[in-house]
């Protein structure tokens, strides 16, 4: 769904003559959507990998979006120049369309994880985690305000 979206975004970015604040604004809801399709792959990646595998995993992804980095803006550059804007953000689009089906039909489907995490059991799993981290920032902001030198 996001790849769709993004492709559909991107598509309306290429048209010509489109308003400043309207570019702005689509160029937003791009990066938006990009922060959900990056969570979804981040919480697959424990799903798919365990143990050693999965720091692994995580290297071998930093690293290839690295590099595409490195490679994405150069090239970028070259499209622009060759093909103009329009049809480079054409192609992006292309790309996110091209996306789409691969990771629809390319990924087989997983249940939801228990909120203990996969193949753990006992430990408090991410949420327990995101629920302990919020719990000690409150008791830290608190024990802040009661040990402050204006409550003295």
């Amino acid at each position: 769904m996001c790849a769709w979206s993004r492709a559909g975004l991107v598509a309306l970015i290429a048209v010509p003559g489109i308003p400043l604040p309207v570019l702005c604004g689509l160029v937003f809801v791009v990066q938006v959507i990009e922060s959900p399709a990056k969570a979804a792959q981040m919480a697959l990646l424990p799903e798919i990998l365990t143990g050693e595998t999965y720091s692994l995993g995580v290297a071998a992804v930093t690293l290839t979006t690295q590099i595409v980095t490195l490679v994405a803006f150069p090239l970028g550059g070259v499209l622009v120049g060759l093909l103009g804007p329009n049809c480079t953000l054409m192609l992006t689009a292309a790309a996110f369309a091209a996306m789409a089906p691969v990771t629809r039909f390319g990924l087989r489907h997983r249940p939801a994880t228990s909120p203990s995490g996969p193949g753990e059991t006992g430990s408090p799993g991410r949420r327990g985690e995101v629920g302990s981290f919020w719990a000690a920032l409150r008791c830290a902001a608190c024990w802040r305000s009661r040990c402050s030198p204006a409550s003295t």
